[in-house]
């Protein structure tokens, strides 16, 4: 016993729990015990009362529905048996009235009628045939009925003058005739379940008809399940046939009761009842299985020997357990509140103290107050102190986080914090956070220097494109000024720009046309082999070489105090439609990066096609310029000949000599060259067959067609501006592109001279630039 006690006053919840549950658990079981019994024994009888009671109601509802459709019968039966009162012409008419107004008045009758005994209404039977409300024999037989919330009246034909039981029971009973329930289709529409009642007439003592009426039993048994609906429960009526009469589900309604409710004998002990007409509470389990308390009360509404049973939920009853525990605990509870209070008084005034250390240190340390927050001194050998030293563990970690978050607000990103385990969320996810920024400030670095060197790039290409828009008097001057940009650009130390042409010899080499900073060694040969070096090499691979082990004797870079071996050396190719142009060559102290690179590659495409257009520009404006002198010598010589007719034939011969050199000038520009002739209109009157190559059509597809036909849409613009300028006597030139047979583009530089005839024709002189 005395370990016992040690072993609770080490725990401070074992104290309260010994203490505290053992106490009100004991009051609670005894009292519970004693309330429970005495309360749900009443609540038992008012449950089964209330049952009672709402079985009652659903009877009367239905009862007080035939009561009073029996009522309307009376009253209708006396009106019809005075029916001899009225003129007999008129007396046909009346019943349909009558009838029609009791129809339209009583919602829950689907039809009433009056059928009649041979000539009983008005002895005009066999002068009604084929009339409203007429059989076969012309019996008066008026039936009315609702179709689609309208009353019409039914037809008859040879089939209707049989008798049912409706009209032959209360003819020879003279009392009131009440049907079972049954299902009735009216004119197509939907089953009806309806209950009909019928009357006899009696006039002198002598029955000479029937009034009945059909009830629709289906809108009643609907009234009474939604009166159910708030219990869940469920009614039904069996009749002395041991069949059902009235039922929730109508599709079971005149099936054997006994085989709808029996479901595995559990229901025995119901349908023994209902043979019996025993009254009674019972159980009864439906075919889902659901519990429910049946209250079976023998009755008579429809004919003798019938039952009513009402189903309500068997948690209807339950829920008086429910009460009984709700009153109970509320009992309880308000008594074990107060012996809960008396026994722990004295426990919370020994650990109020150390728990509201604890509670302030956790609340300043919750609202923020950091500073103000110190360690927790408690010596109790319970889970007070155990709670204490936890709270001095959190103290000391925040104490690290606030260290190491301030580091990392100051941007000191090497600061460290220690973790404590998978657990350690917080600390987990501050190295997390630390270590993303380091990523972060990395990745950022990384990206401003990629976006610094590509904007470096593309500055240097605007600046390489603005040089070579520039108007130079002289190639020399524009070839000078791009290598001192690439040279300044690239910070390198060295450049050369060598082209490709052809000797006197026919053929081709490199020549040096610009160079910065280079020795006088290097400069003294201006021409080299293809074959020849490191120019060589990069020419027949067409591919950029760089070389940081430069050869001792192949280049220097000198200055005022002495010269030393650049670190690299780079020579990229000018390759133009796969033809190399020309090189350019760049040695430096420093080695080149990839964007320096790229960027020597991007400037290398660019200026091979410019030294291209250059190098067509000049042989044009060379044949144009030739062209032009001859046309200025054989106007002096003309001029001349009429001046000296008498000097004619002594410059006859020099005059075929010339004639001759400029008709195999024009054929040489006719063979080497497009030419095309369009007339004011730009339609082309003439073509050569240089033109008819490039164009791959026929003479006929192109003579006699609008030269835009074979120009580029782009180039429409150009070739409207230019043709203006020839036609005011200008000579133009510029560049085209044709389209021919096969839509394949091809580029060419071209030169409009308008004809001296001043008919206004036009002569395109060109040539491809690929």
């Amino acid at each position: 016993m005395k370990n016992l006690m040690a072993f609770i006053n080490k725990s401070l919840r074992r104290k309260v729990l010994v203490a505290v549950v053992g106490g009100v658990f004991l009051f609670f079981a005894l009292t519970g015990i004693i309330c429970t019994k005495s309360i749900r024994s009443l609540l038992l009888k008012e449950k089964y009362n209330t049952i009672k009671a709402i079985s009652g109601k659903s009877i009367s509802q239905l009862s007080s529905s035939l009561s009073r459709t029996e009522s309307l019968l009376n009253t209708e039966r006396t009106s019809l048996e005075r029916i001899h009162q009225y003129p007999r012409s008129a007396r046909r008419t009346i019943v349909i009235d009558k009838l029609k107004d009791l129809l339209e008045n009583n919602s829950e009758l689907l039809s009433i009628w009056a059928d009649w005994e041979k000539e009983a209404v008005d002895s005009l039977d066999s002068k009604m045939l084929n009339t409203p409300g007429a059989t076969a024999s012309g019996k008066f037989c008026a039936t009315l009925y609702r179709k689609d919330n309208l009353i019409e009246a039914a037809n008859y034909n040879s089939d209707d003058d049989e008798e049912g039981e409706y009209y032959t029971i209360p003819k020879s009973t003279r009392q009131i005739y009440v049907s079972a329930p049954y299902f009735e289709n009216y004119e197509g529409e939907k089953n009806y379940l309806i209950i009909t009642m019928s009357l006899p007439i009696i006039v002198k003592n002598e029955v000479i008809g029937v009034v009945g009426a059909d009830l629709n039993i289906s809108q009643i048994n609907q009234q009474i399940i939604e009166q159910l609906k708030e219990e869940d429960g469920r009614f039904f009526i069996v009749g002395s046939d041991q069949k059902l009469n009235i039922y929730d589900n109508e599709e079971e309604i005149g099936q054997e009761a006994p085989k709808v409710l029996l479901k595995d004998n559990d229901n025995k002990e119901l349908v023994d009842a209902i043979q019996s007409k025993t009254s009674g509470f019972y159980d009864f389990i439906d075919k889902n299985g659901k519990e429910y308390i049946a209250y079976l009360t023998p009755t008579t509404i429809l004919q003798k020997g019938e039952v009513s049973i009402l189903l309500i939920p068997g948690n209807f009853v339950t829920t008086s357990n429910l009460k009984i525990f709700i009153i109970t605990l509320a009992l309880l509870l308000t008594i074990g509140l107060l012996i809960f209070y008396l026994l722990i008084a004295y426990i919370l005034r020994k650990i109020i103290e150390p728990v509201n250390k604890v509670n302030n240190a956790l609340k300043e340390l919750g609202e923020g107050n950091y500073a103000q927050v110190t360690k927790v001194d408690i010596k109790t050998g319970d889970e007070l102190e155990a709670m204490a030293t936890s709270f001095n563990n959190l103290y000391t970690s925040i104490e690290e986080v606030v260290g190491f978050t301030k580091a990392i607000g100051t941007g000191n990103l090497s600061a460290t914090l220690k973790s404590k385990g998978e657990g350690d969320i917080l600390g987990n996810s501050l190295i997390v956070m630390r270590d993303n920024l380091v990523r972060s400030e990395e990745e950022e670095r990384q990206r401003k220097l990629v976006d610094e060197r590509q904007s470096w790039t593309e500055k240097g290409l605007s600046l390489f494109a603005q040089e070579l828009r520039q108007d130079y008097e002289d190639t020399n001057t524009l070839y000078s000024n791009v290598i001192k940009l690439i040279v300044n650009y690239i910070e390198a130390n060295q450049g050369a720009l060598y082209l490709v042409k052809e000797d006197d010899d026919k053929k081709k080499c490199f020549e040096m046309v610009a160079c910065i900073a280079w020795s006088r060694i290097k400069m003294q040969k201006k021409t080299f082999l293809l074959e020849e070096g490191l120019l060589g090499a990069c020419y027949f691979e067409k591919a950029p070489i760089e070389l940081t082990e430069i050869p001792e004797d192949y280049i220097e870079i000198s200055s005022g105090l002495g010269g030393s071996r650049p670190r690299m050396l780079m020579l990229t190719p000018l390759i133009h439609n796969e033809e190399v142009v020309g090189m350019i060559e760049v040695a430096s102290f420093k080695l080149f990066d990839t964007y320096t690179k790229t960027y020597l590659k991007r400037i290398s495409e660019s200026f091979a096609s410019s030294i291209t257009s250059i190098k067509i520009n000049a042989r044009t404006n060379e044949l144009l310029a030739i062209s032009k002198i001859q046309a200025e010598e054989m106007q002096a010589q003309e001029e001349e000949m009429r001046q000296n007719i008498e000097e004619l034939h002594a410059t006859q011969e020099e005059m075929r000599r010339k004639a001759s050199y400029a008709e195999r000038y024009q054929n040489a520009i006719h063979q080497n060259f497009i030419t095309l002739v369009v007339d004011s209109n730009m339609v082309v009157l003439d073509l050569n067959d240089k033109a008819k190559a490039v164009l791959g059509h026929d003479t006929t597809s192109i003579i006699g067609k609008p030269l835009t036909e074979h120009v580029h849409e782009d180039d429409w613009q150009t070739l409207h501006s230019d043709f203006s300028v020839a036609q005011n006597n200008g000579v133009v030139s510029s560049k085209l592109t044709l389209i021919g047979h096969n839509k394949q583009p091809k580029r060419i530089q071209t030169t409009l001279i308008p004809d001296n005839e001043q008919n206004g024709n036009i002569a395109f002189i060109a040539y491809t630039l690929n």
